[in-house]
């Protein structure tokens, strides 16, 4: 099974260099890479001037694996990730290298379990559960990163998870002892917590991966709670939360024993029928 069947926009890159616009900082002599014509700040020292007279410089890049573009690392063509800087292919519209202290990463590498341990051990950095699963608060910068691509994934699937707010939302990740593949985000209220998104990469669905993820997230987000907050579930969401006994079937229709719904409560999965809407 390979880790990213099913995604688009995880991508690869090889490290280069490609000749880029440049100019040299007034105050240390650092060579600041910009295609901008106008006030920048140098890396180095901080100093801001004004950019013009360009040079042309050999600059770090990376080769994209999927289509063969070199994309250089000066600062227009950087987004972030977590606290690292990304490189994005402008030809195919994938991520396809991060810049980090300990040097480019493919975007994939930030999903291993060892890259994100960075160090410690699996027992005593994160929680298990299932039959050879892990969870954990997303905390470190690394974990963080990792809850950040596999959003940008998720948007890919649906406009929902565009709702993700990178730094300022709670998150959960879940992964096996080589991979992180899931996230999910959680809001707190003066009620019960709010469960949000709940992603699992395409490889890892129906192994009741994502049933067991929630179950874990409720005992550490929601245990000392009758119930919790799902806003707006789809089909897939319901069918799980019956799996987990948070709802469940009656013939006076749906009774939300372990969970209130808030929003829509109209994407009931077809096969229960047309009344539990």
């Amino acid at each position: 099974m390979a880790l990213l069947d099913g995604t688009e926009r995880f991508g690869s890159g090889t490290p280069t260099t490609v000749d880029a616009p440049a100019v040299d900082c007034p105050s240390c002599a650092a060579t600041v890479f910009t295609e901008k014509i106008g006030v920048v700040s140098c890396d180095d020292c901080g100093e801001e001037f004004r950019a013009e007279g360009h040079d042309v410089v050999s600059c770090p890049a990376v080769e994209c694996d999927e289509c063969g573009e070199k994309i250089s690392f000066i600062q227009e063509h950087r987004s972030t990730r977590g606290p690292f800087d990304t490189y994005h292919c402008h030809n195919c519209s994938t991520d396809i290298a991060l810049q980090t202290p300990s040097g480019v990463q493919s975007t994939e590498k930030v999903l291993e379990t060892n890259w994100l341990l960075n160090g410690r051990t699996l027992d005593e950095a994160w929680n298990p559960f299932g039959d050879g699963y892990w969870w954990t608060r997303a905390k470190t910068d690394r974990e963080q990163t990792a809850v950040d691509s596999l959003n940008i994934e998720a948007q890919r699937t649906h406009p929902s998870f565009n709702a993700y707010v990178p730094g300022s939302t709670n998150a959960h990740l879940c992964g096996t002892d080589d991979y992180c593949v899931g996230y999910i985000t959680w809001e707190e209220t003066r009620e019960e917590p709010e469960l949000g998104q709940l992603y699992i990469l395409p490889a890892f669905r129906r192994q009741g991966i994502g049933a067991g993820f929630v179950e874990a997230w409720r005992e550490d987000v929601a245990d000392s709670f009758s119930r919790f907050r799902v806003n707006n579930p789809n089909a897939d969401m319901y069918r799980l939360l019956r799996s987990i006994e948070a709802v469940e079937i009656t013939e006076d229709g749906l009774d939300f024993t372990g969970c209130i719904i808030t929003g829509s409560k109209i994407d009931v999965p077809d096969e229960w029928g047309p009344d539990m809407a």
